[in-house]
């Protein structure tokens, strides 16, 4: 038994069924060019430029840097916790550390 829609198949498991036609409706009504212009973006709460998407109250560029900020601390730390270690390990000494050879 093939059905052409779902409507007749649902109709033959249950006959009282009461279907709602659906459907998206979209809106045809475009925004007029002065109302485009007139909508703006935020603004960037440190730069102060004007930008559609935010991050936090930043705009992507001062993400960006925050991002790169951060991940330069994590890495100077991470040096600095590997050197930590190797001295307190004994492998390497502060005679050899100021020399530059590591």
């Amino acid at each position: 038994m093939s059905y052409r829609n779902v409507r007749e198949a649902l109709r033959a498991v249950d006959p009282d069924l009461k279907i709602i036609p659906g459907g998206v409706r979209r809106s045809k009504r475009k925004l007029p060019r002065s109302d485009w212009e007139a909508s703006g973006g935020l603004f960037c709460s440190r730069c102060g430029q004007e930008t559609v998407r935010s991050f936090g109250g930043v705009c992507l560029s001062c993400y960006r840097d925050d991002i790169a900020t951060r991940e330069n601390k994590q890495a100077d730390s991470a040096e600095k916790r590997y050197y930590r270690k190797k001295l307190s390990e004994g492998t390497i000494s502060l005679a050899q550390m100021r020399e530059g050879r590591l």
